[in-house]
């Protein structure tokens, strides 16, 4: 049995309201916190009994996974936006909850910086 759909949901919405918990906040009791909710997250995705039970490791990695994945769709479709044309058009399209997940993440995740001021001489 794999990740159900409803359990892929619900740990978007984990994050969206909690932050990404891959990357723990900072302060005395970052950690502990950042704990205390991935089991929390555990417990919730786990009684969806629509999916497969897992252990907090194995659901730190769904989202990484998912995570990457969406980074790299969106690459994908980033580079054939940026190209210079001549090819098939682009069929690529994020979910709706690829695009949540890049919006936790940010797009700059998965595009890197896309304008940085061009340094040189005024010519006057």
């Amino acid at each position: 049995m794999r990740t159900s759909t409803s359990q892929f949901q619900l740990l978007v919405d984990y994050m969206e309201k909690h932050g990404d918990l891959s990357k723990p906040s900072d302060g005395p009791h970052g950690k502990e916190l950042n704990t205390r909710r991935w089991a929390e997250l555990t417990q919730l995705l786990n009684a969806d009994a629509t999916g497969v039970t897992k252990n907090t490791d194995k659901w730190r990695k769904v989202w990484s996974d998912l995570k990457n994945n969406t980074k790299k769709k969106a690459a994908r479709i980033f580079r054939a936006g940026a190209g210079t044309g001549g090819g098939p058009a682009c069929k690529i399209k994020l979910s709706d909850l690829e695009q949540r997940v890049l919006s936790i993440t940010g797009t700059r995740a998965a595009t890197g910086i896309v304008e940085i001021p061009e340094v040189g001489l005024e010519v006057g």
